[in-house]
């Protein structure tokens, strides 16, 4: 009773803060939402279903991960899953933590284990920032196909994420052998660098 009390207060404090930002910055607000009457609306429309069908493979990344594991969800039930995570990865201050905090919550309470609430949470991450880069690339060839400059530290941005994205994919499709050995070495040497064993059932 008292985790869901404390849950409670802390979305409320949340809602507060969110509706407290609003107000301070109406005049921001309504000059975003004045912009509207100049955009077109049909392609305002197709922008809206392409953001709720993003929503929706996000939905199916969670999906395909949890037959693998042998479990049953709704589709609906997990887009509704998807946008809340984003939503508060997007709104929320270290956003990334907080949608990762609240999809390991969610499937606990659903039942599912610890490692693979973490493997779900981590592939819809790990799909998420490759959409991202994929917007980002499309963006830089915008610029470049129109002859616009983009700045050098763009470059080295597309550069970063992608050698992330890639080391992620590799360790992600490695082997479940590999992947102990791996993380038993890193304990070891972890271990004698602080002087200090434990017990090797994390990995």
């Amino acid at each position: 009773m008292g985790v869901k009390r404390w849950k409670l207060i802390t979305s409320a404090l949340i809602s507060i803060g969110i509706v407290t930002l609003a107000i301070l910055n109406r005049g921001w607000i309504i000059e975003a939402f004045s912009l509207l009457n100049e955009a077109k609306h049909g392609w305002l429309l197709v922008a809206l279903v392409l953001i709720a069908f993003s929503y929706l493979m996000s939905a199916q990344v969670f999906n395909l991960v949890l037959r693998s594991l042998g479990y049953r969800m709704g589709l609906l039930r997990l887009w509704a899953t998807a946008l809340t995570a984003i939503i508060i990865s997007q709104s929320v201050p270290a956003g990334g933590v907080g949608s990762y905090a609240f999809l390991m919550s969610y499937f606990n309470r659903r039942g599912i284990r610890a490692g693979e609430s973490a493997l779900l949470a981590s592939l819809e991450a790990v799909s998420y920032v490759v959409a991202m880069l994929l917007v980002f690339s499309f963006s830089l060839g915008y610029f470049a196909w129109r002859g616009l400059e983009a700045t050098g530290a763009s470059y080295v941005a597309a550069l970063v994420g992608l050698s992330v994205i890639g080391v992620a994919i590799f360790v992600l499709t490695r082997s479940e052998q590999t992947l102990r050995q791996w993380l038993g070495g890193l304990q070891h040497r972890v271990g004698r660098l602080i002087g200090k064993q434990w017990s090797s059932a994390w990995i």
